[in-house]
């Protein structure tokens, strides 16, 4: 079983299966709108036992909207000895594009967590501070929930809160660090730089060490944060990332917040690919002005080809095209033995031809690998689709993109070639 056909913004998992003769699989189809949109389409599963082929279709249909918040998951409060209190600010962030009244409770652990807030009212793009406590009314460990809704019949914003309860001895041990995150979530374009700018406080004085870590990130994503409290750090792909920091004092105390970063692609095309099998896959681009996608000459020529022997290292096709060099495209990097991704950007497309998309194992040899192009457009994801390879060698043109007026326009493709370079 292959999935053959996966409209933008959804993604399935598994991609493939072997299956036996009357064997039964579920699959996961998973949404994530790129922007406040529909999103209708079919996702198409194919069966081929090697002499018959099934398709089977599936109407799909969802609506991105705006999220109205962004807040941390969680927020740990660490060992408090019983009968005392402990404050902790809860960083709140308004993406909402209008002022909007939450209501806030606590669900579960009501004896020992408390707001010093029953409403907070955050104007549009506001970001601040509530303060949240935790008296343990025994010992061990505690945990409860804070909801913030912005209407009696909307879904929540929950926040988890835990803590531990200690004897009143317990000393520096209740003492935690505390990890300070940036306040309000950051976005910036896909594979440029930023610094997570982290800190750690400790009441006791206590040296203290940071480590930020990528606990959720696009699928096919290997972006990773440096070392420190301060790193710098880059994202590999389109999509949300968070992140956790972690700060530890001298006695091994730890405390953590959390951090979020969107990474939105270039204003112009941008071409991302990655892949489930550790090996060599590539990505081109073709200038169809300067050659046909269907006719395999026009591939691997450095002159109509944006690749890995002409496009990586800052370079670009040669000579540049339409005359342009932002006009011309480039290859972030060249990934040989992981699995991806790979990204292709052109500062300025024109609308005088279309650029077709192609994709390569050139020696990846666990089968079957799974290969996954997103191609975005004015900073919209406007495509998203899958290959299968089954042997090294294999080359498959995805499709071509074109500018129009309105923005963009994709045609697929399909054609594949074997034995290919």
């Amino acid at each position: 079983m292959t999935v053959t056909g996966v409209p933008a913004g959804y993604e399935v998992r598994p991609s493939s299966l072997n299956l036996e003769p009357g064997s039964r699989f579920e699959a996961e189809i998973a949404f994530f709108p790129a922007l406040e949109a529909r999103f209708d389409g079919v996702v198409t599963f194919s069966v081929d036992d090697g002499t018959d082929r099934a398709e089977l279709g599936i109407d799909v249909r969802g609506e991105g909207i705006q999220r109205v918040m962004e807040v941390a998951e969680a927020l740990d409060f660490g060992i408090v000895p019983v009968g005392e209190t402990r404050i902790l600010p809860l960083s709140l962030s308004s993406t909402a594009d209008m002022a909007i009244t939450f209501d806030v409770s606590i669900e579960g652990g009501t004896e020992s967590f408390g707001s010093g807030s029953r409403v907070v009212e955050l104007a549009a793009g506001e970001a601040r501070t509530i303060d949240v406590s935790f008296t343990p009314s025994s010992r061990g460990d505690h945990a409860a929930s804070l909801l913030l809704r912005p209407c009696e019949s909307c879904q929540p914003v929950s926040v988890r809160l835990v803590g531990s309860g200690a004897e009143e001895d317990c000393g520096a041990l209740c003492s935690l660090p505390t990890a300070i995150c940036p306040a309000a979530p950051e976005s910036i374009v896909v594979n440029t730089w930023t610094v997570l700018a982290g800190d750690a406080y400790s009441s006791i004085d206590s040296a203290t060490t940071c480590r930020w870590l990528v606990i959720t990130a696009p699928m096919g994503s290997a972006a990773r944060a440096g070392t420190g409290c301060t790193p710098s750090f880059s994202p590999d792909l389109v999509g949300v990332y968070r992140f956790e920091l972690v700060v530890t004092d001298a006695l091994g105390n730890s405390g953590s917040c959390e951090h979020e970063l969107t990474a939105r692609p270039m204003d112009s095309l941008t071409v991302e690919t990655f892949w489930d099998v550790a090996g060599d896959i590539d990505l081109h681009l073709l200038n169809e002005g300067l050659g046909d996608r269907q006719d395999p000459t026009s591939w691997f020529n450095p002159s109509s080809d944006c690749y890995f022997a002409n496009c990586t290292n800052g370079n670009r096709p040669s000579p540049l095209w339409d005359d342009g060099h932002n006009m011309s495209p480039f290859l972030n990097v060249d990934v040989i033995e992981g699995t991806g991704p790979e990204t292709i950007f052109l500062m300025a497309p024109s609308a005088d031809h279309a650029y077709a998309i192609g994709v390569h194992n050139r020696s990846n040899r666990p089968a079957p690998v799974s290969v996954t192009t997103n191609v975005y457009c004015g900073g919209s994801l406007m495509q998203s689709a899958v290959v299968e390879f089954t042997e090294v060698k294999q080359f498959e043109v995805v499709g071509s993109v074109r500018l129009t007026g309105s923005g963009c326009s994709f045609t697929p493709d399909g054609t594949r070639w074997s034995g290919f370079h």
